[in-house]
């Protein structure tokens, strides 16, 4: 199975994002800080990262 990491600060987009890739069968986990998300990269197994350019900690551009 495909893992993806949705990384955005906006609860309610995460939601729809996330509610959506696993309708379509993805492994979906969420992060909703920059710092969360790189301690998630981290751990490795990920396939895609969905990340949001204008995150509260650091950017997007940052994480990448």
């Amino acid at each position: 199975m495909t893992l993806v990491l949705i990384v955005d600060d906006d609860p309610e987009l995460r939601r729809f994002l996330a509610g959506e890739l696993a309708a379509e069968g993805y492994g979906v986990e969420t992060a909703g800080t920059g710092q969360a998300a790189l301690s998630r990269i981290r751990e490795g197994g990920l396939d895609l990262v969905v990340l949001d350019w204008g995150l509260p900690d650091f950017s997007g551009i940052e994480v990448c």
